[in-house]
């Protein structure tokens, strides 16, 4: 499975990468989903919501947890497929 980490990359950017990603996806039923986690320094408030309405499975906030991330690679990793 991959895990794709978006870095210095605008809101937007990040943003249409996953959204691409997704549609690629939606042509091809019998891939498994590539888990996307949005690892940002904007931890305003509705940006979680955001990340995940566009497709990214999972949002985490600088400075991130070792802990924490773990945890979200191991959930997302037992739900990928196709």
């Amino acid at each position: 499975h991959n895990f794709i980490k978006q870095n210095q990359c605008v809101e937007t950017c990040s943003d249409r990468t996953t959204q691409r990603i997704r549609q690629i996806e939606a042509r091809r039923p019998n891939s498994p989903r590539t888990p996307i986690i949005a690892i940002t320094a904007n931890a305003l408030s509705g940006e979680e919501a955001r990340c995940l309405s566009v497709g990214m499975d999972g949002y985490l906030s600088k400075p991130v947890k070792l802990e924490e991330m773990g945890q979200m690679i191991q959930a997302l990793a037992g739900r990928a497929g196709p």
